[in-house]
């Protein structure tokens, strides 16, 4: 009879559970402060799953297959990059058993030009889960690249375990340059100088240890002993200075870390008795100023062990010439002189030579000389002026600078003015040199109405001389008028034996300085602070006058108040208020306000706490204090000041104060 297949149920249980918490947003702030809102999800996942039975067929007699070893290696290949030959790289990696029975290493193998076993190839017996550490090292003897394997033999499930083994042998060539150096023809008592490069043109690591010279006269400079990697180079000098004359022959030894070391480098050279040499070699004469001339000296120096005949100059090129120069023989070691001159007659840059003949083999000597020719240029800042209003009896300056923008001096020798009212001060005849200015100051003093034009002209050495500068203003008659606000004080009830100050804001509303002589008027109850006699206010400039009544009987006063000045206009200002009986006031006073364009304040006064409220001045109150003697009793009183500045613009409320009348 046949078994019928069992299916065992394969199940699994997952669950997903998400839950999310959330600030609840508080109530705003004041001031428009906006609630932040914050939240924060949390998803928890958790998944359980039962054992799964496996399945069976009709034909399953026997029992679950053995337990098995597997084992695998940390790399299933091992690299070891660029490896000079000569030297060695060496690299682990691990072994493990990750079956499910022990793992009994046979042997480890290695193949492969270069690579060698280490450690580790030795048989042993590996318990599940535990590990073994290979160690392969690789040592090139070229530079080819290897390949090779490292081969592990057990008894696992894959009874052969390979791993690829690669590694590229590396080693350092030299290139020199040039390979040989001929120095051809030197005067004795001088050096010539070749630089000689090496190139490391292999693949590893050059070392330059040493070098060593043979030959009478040569020698090598700034040679230092380094290493050099792949395509990298070092630069010396090779040196002939003969002593004597006649051909000389020797080299270079260079020791290095390669094999076919030392690397030789030829030398040749060739000594001469007669030599000539010049100094300076060319000349630069710069800036000249056209119309003038400079000078440079030139030296001739026999620098051969054969005297030297100079026989003769050529000058060439536009305002050069010679000076001092004679045919003669100069003998080993001695010099002549003469003189190479540049006196240009036009602006621009000029180029010429000196070729001088003498017995020595060859072309002349050439002495290269370069000059330019130039002429003194000037900026002035401003180029015009408007000095706009001045007013008639006053004057305005301002200041000219005058700078040399050439590269030659310029001189600065005189200036004139036309122009009513226009004038020059702190002008002076001057040498500017090239980059540096000078200054002096146009003044505008007007003595009538009206627009005036005139100019300064400035006499320099400067091609467009002369340098004109337009004058432009208006003459304005003087206006002095003093203006009053408000003009009209009405200081209300106040008990007798207290006070109450207002403010009038004296204004100059001319263009001209107002010069304040008194105030008047103020008598009686009625007195006025804050404004003395010599007070001077300048166009558009204001002060307060601090007007105070203090009644001493009750009953209605008034005064007239007067300001005398220079002003065109006298302003009034008209003061009431009436004294009355002593009875209940309510005192204010406040921290003043610490902007200087505050002129006084305003007092408000409701009977509900937060408003709304009254004004009970009809004028500013330019000081930190005041008296409400218009009060009830019984009642409670609310009050808030403002501050009111030049412009009568008025601050929000301050904070709200309390007074309760018994």
């Amino acid at each position: 009879m046949k078994n019928q297949p069992n299916a065992g149920n394969c199940q699994s249980l997952e669950s997903s559970t998400q839950g999310q918490l959330s600030g609840q947003p508080k109530a705003p702030f004041r001031r428009s402060f906006r609630s932040v809102l914050a939240t924060l999800a949390v998803i928890l996942t958790a998944i359980t799953l039962t054992n799964c039975a496996g399945l069976t067929n009709a034909s399953s007699t026997g029992s679950a297959d053995p337990a098995t070893g597997v084992l695998s290696a940390s790399a299933t290949t091992v690299s070891f990059g660029s490896v000079p030959t000569g030297s060695t790289a060496t690299q682990s990696l691990s072994v493990t058993n990750t079956g499910t029975a022990s793992v009994a290493i046979a042997q480890a193998t290695i193949s492969g030009s270069g690579f060698t076993l280490m450690s580790g190839g030795a048989a042993a017996t590996l318990a599940v889960g535990q590990s073994a550490t290979v160690q392969v090292q690789f040592a090139p003897s070229s530079t080819a690249a290897a390949t090779g394997n490292l081969v592990i033999t057990s008894d696992a499930s894959d009874a052969t375990l390979t791993i690829a083994l690669s590694g590229t042998g590396t080693q350092a060539g030299i290139s020199v340059t040039p390979p040989s150096v001929a120095f051809g023809n030197v005067a004795t008592g001088t050096t010539a100088t070749q630089p000689i490069t090496l190139k490391n043109t292999g693949t590893g690591n050059l070392t330059v240890s040493s070098e060593s010279v043979t030959g009478a006269g040569l020698s090598v400079t700034n040679f230092t002993s380094q290493t050099l990697a792949s395509n990298a180079s070092m630069t010396f000098d090779a040196v002939f200075a003969p002593t004597s004359s006649g051909s000389i022959s020797g080299s270079i030894s260079v020791s290095t870390s390669l094999a076919s070391s030392p690397t030789v480098i030829s030398l040749s050279g060739t000594g001469t008795q007669a030599a000539i040499s010049v100094t300076p070699s060319s000349v630069s004469f710069g800036n000249v100023v056209d119309d003038t001339s400079t000078s440079h000296t030139i030296t001739l120096k026999n620098t051969g062990t054969a005297n030297l005949v100079v026989s003769s100059e050529i000058v060439t090129g536009p305002g050069f010439t010679v000076t001092g120069f004679a045919a003669q023989t100069v003998a080993p070691n001695n010099s002549m002189t003469f003189n190479a001159v540049f006196a240009p007659t036009s602006a621009g840059a000029a180029s010429g030579s000196i070729s001088i003949s003498t017995s020595l083999s060859g072309p002349p000597t050439t002495v290269a000389l370069t000059g330019t020719g130039v002429q003194p240029a000037m900026s002035v800042t401003p180029s015009s002026i408007n000095f706009g209003t001045v007013i008639d009896g006053t004057n305005n300056s301002q200041t000219i600078t005058v700078k040399n923008t050439g590269t030659a001096n310029l001189v600065v020798s005189s200036e004139s003015v036309t122009g009513t009212g226009f004038s020059v001060s702190g002008f002076s005849a001057q040498t500017l040199t090239p980059n540096t200015s000078m200054t002096f100051n146009a003044v505008f003093a007007p003595s009538s109405a009206g627009n005036v034009t005139g100019g300064i002209s400035l006499t320099t050495n400067a091609s467009a001389s002369p340098t004109p500068i337009n004058l432009t203003g208006t003459g304005a008659a003087p206006t002095f008028v003093l203006g009053a606000t408000p003009t009209t004080l009405t200081f209300g009830s106040v008990n007798v034996g207290n006070n109450s100050t207002l403010g009038v804001v004296l204004k100059n509303n001319g263009n001209s300085n107002i010069t304040i002589s008194g105030i008047s008027g103020a008598t009686g109850p009625f007195s006025a602070s804050g404004v003395n006699a010599g007070t001077v206010l300048t166009p558009n400039q204001s002060i307060t006058l601090s007007v105070t009544f203090t009644p001493t009987a009750s009953g209605a006063a008034s005064a007239t108040i007067k300001v005398s000045s220079n002003s065109t206009t006298a302003p009034s200002i008209s003061a009431s208020g009436t004294g009355a009986s002593t009875g209940s006031s309510v005192s204010l006073s406040w921290m003043p306000s610490s902007s200087s364009d505050v002129i006084g304040y305003n007092v408000y006064r409701g009977t509900i706490s937060g408003g709304p409220y009254t004004k009970l001045n009809s004028s500013v109150i330019p000081l930190a204090l005041d008296t409400d003697s218009a009060v009830s009793s019984g009642q409670t009183y609310y009050y808030v000041v403002t501050a009111v500045d030049s412009s009568n613009n008025e601050s929000t409320d301050s904070n709200q104060a309390v007074a309760s009348v018994p």
